[in-house]
């Protein structure tokens, strides 16, 4: 386990933007569509291409409930330090037909899935990146890894950050946990939210939450119950390697726990944050600190420091590659 500190300290020659003028950056949003929902996304980039420190596009999947704008900052701040960048956001519709269809409703990790890809299609088509570093934040994080299983050939890499599935939770003790993170972490975040990114924050989470209730609570219980180790191992045997990020005072996934039961997947690659008050929401109340540990997280990998990759051929892919082939 390494800590941000300790990263910078190893880390090769990486300037930390504090420390230097800021990279101006550039902001193209435009929209695409998969399966009948529309996909709106925002590039960021260093406005001079030999600002330019990491070439590879990061994806930024975001969390249950999550909608782009509650990103837009890691993204920036993402650009800022060199690296492109790219946030997504689903219209949360798949038309009339495709909203009253139940089975969809058992189908969500693959519509998420599907969101991603099609978001990663733009990128390379628009842009030219033809491969990408996944961060997925929470219910992101296999969201991540699905994407990740079934078009390795355009990842290099995947960054989870308070990542399901994890740690080896019951559904009814993360439906417990629900309130505990409203009382404890997203009440008192309400007025720096409203802040930055703003108050446009709130209208997106509530069309995210109600614009289809019941895909909502259906990609709320996948989230609880969730378990990614087997497929985590799958990635490392195809060669595509994973990080994790964690916060001290995470409510939903708890340190303690996440480091018992899954530590062993990352090795030196289980990061955790300095800040002992960082929660769930550090993504978008440190979006500053976050990007410094995903570009450092990132410089350690591309060391030649890494370990080789978990192999386990003997798991199965616990993924619906099928459906997510539609997406081509």
């Amino acid at each position: 386990m390494t800590n941000l500190g300790q990263l910078r300290a190893e880390a090769p020659a990486y300037e930390d933007p504090a420390s230097s003028a800021p990279i101006p950056i550039r902001e193209i949003t435009g929209e695409t569509k998969i399966g009948g929902e529309d996909i709106s996304l925002t590039y960021r980039a260093p406005s001079n291409p030999a600002d330019t420190t990491d070439p590879t596009l990061l994806l930024i999947i975001h969390g249950w409930g999550g909608p782009e704008l509650a990103y837009s900052e890691l993204g920036a701040e993402a650009a800022r330090r060199g690296k492109p960048s790219l946030t997504y956001g689903e219209g949360r519709s798949l038309g009339l037909v495709g909203d009253l269809n139940p089975l969809n409703l058992l189908r969500v990790a693959q519509l998420s899935s599907k969101a991603a890809w099609a978001a990663m299609r733009y990128a390379r088509e628009e842009f030219g990146h033809d491969e990408s570093d996944l961060y997925g934040h929470s219910w992101g994080g296999q969201t991540a890894v699905n994407v990740a299983l079934h078009k390795p050939e355009h990842v290099r890499g995947v960054i989870l950050d308070g990542s399901c599935g994890l740690d080896e939770h019951s559904l009814p003790t993360m439906i417990g946990r629900t309130g505990q993170f409203a009382r404890d972490e997203l009440l008192p975040a309400l007025g720096s939210l409203a802040r930055k990114p703003g108050p446009r924050v709130g209208a997106q989470a509530l069309h995210y939450v109600w614009r289809h209730p019941g895909r909502t609570l259906a990609e709320g219980l996948n989230a609880g119950s969730t378990n990614l180790h087997a497929r985590i191992r799958r990635l490392g045997s195809r060669g595509i390697w994973v990080s994790a990020i964690q916060s001290p005072s995470d409510t939903y996934f708890k340190l303690e726990e996440v480091r018992r039961d899954s530590q062993h997947l990352f090795g030196e690659h289980f990061h955790v944050r300095d800040d002992p008050d960082s929660n769930h929401l550090a993504p978008q109340l440190d979006p500053e600190g976050t990007a410094d540990l995903i570009m450092s997280a990132l410089l350690l990998r591309l060391n030649g420091r890494d370990l080789e990759p978990a192999t386990d051929t003997s798991l199965s892919l616990i993924v619906d590659t099928e459906s997510l082939a539609t997406a081509v």
